[in-house]
């Protein structure tokens, strides 16, 4: 009676084994570490496989491991290499050092330490707003002006750029007092603020850049 429960536990994981090789072939980001958990399942199928004397239960482990090796070597998620995914675009585009550019009113604090990033070449980086607590999710508007959530201070601030030159023109606050707001859409000129129990719809009417309705 042993073997037989023996030989159905070393089925479960033989099946174990190929499943997970089948699963974990599509979840992202592809990793080495995906290796271990089809391999343990099928190394201990084969140990049954042994116990038991079955020479066709362990050819049948190697058959499917073999299997799963093939499946794992083909993974659905592209590896990344060097920050970008191995792609020929981006096989085309070389990483470059370049520096951040701060703005003179931002320079202090963390800011005023010089910093530098890896850009596809021809690419700049700037600063082009500093202060904000805490921000969670940005949307432009149809105008271009940008907003930005804060859920610590129950906000939505706006941060408009009438010039355009890439600097915020200040923190102007949209709307206060919200239930900690987080997702931020337009939906034609009016903001929809996902806060944590409600979905609201804000509009400014008078275009003064501060809602004046909340639906």
């Amino acid at each position: 009676m042993l073997p037989v429960t023996l030989r159905a536990l070393g089925l479960i994981l033989l099946l174990a084994g190929l499943g997970s090789a089948l699963l974990l072939r599509a979840l992202p980001p592809a990793s080495p570490l995906y290796w271990f958990i089809p391999a343990g399942l099928l190394f201990s199928c084969g140990i049954l496989s042994l116990y038991c004397r079955s020479r066709r239960g362990l050819l049948g482990v190697f058959a499917v491991t073999g299997l799963a090796v093939l499946l794992l070597k083909l993974p659905l998620w592209p590896t990344a290499t060097n920050g970008a995914t191995d792609s020929g675009a981006s096989q085309n585009q070389a990483l470059q050092t370049v520096k951040l550019q701060v703005p003179e009113m931002f320079r202090h604090g963390a800011l005023d330490v010089p910093r530098e990033l890896q850009l596809f070449e021809g690419l700049q980086i700037s600063v082009f707003a500093a202060g904000l607590d805490s921000p969670r999710m940005l949307a432009f508007s149809p105008a271009g002006d940008l907003y930005v959530s804060l859920p610590g201070a129950g906000q939505v601030a706006v941060l408009a750029d009438a010039d355009r030159n890439g600097v915020a023109d200040g923190i102007g606050i949209f709307a206060a007092d919200l239930d900690r707001p987080h997702g931020l859409a337009f939906s034609a000129k009016d903001l929809l603020v996902a806060e944590n129990g409600r979905l609201l719809k804000l509009s400014d009417q008078d275009a003064d850049l501060k809602a004046d309705r909340v639906e």
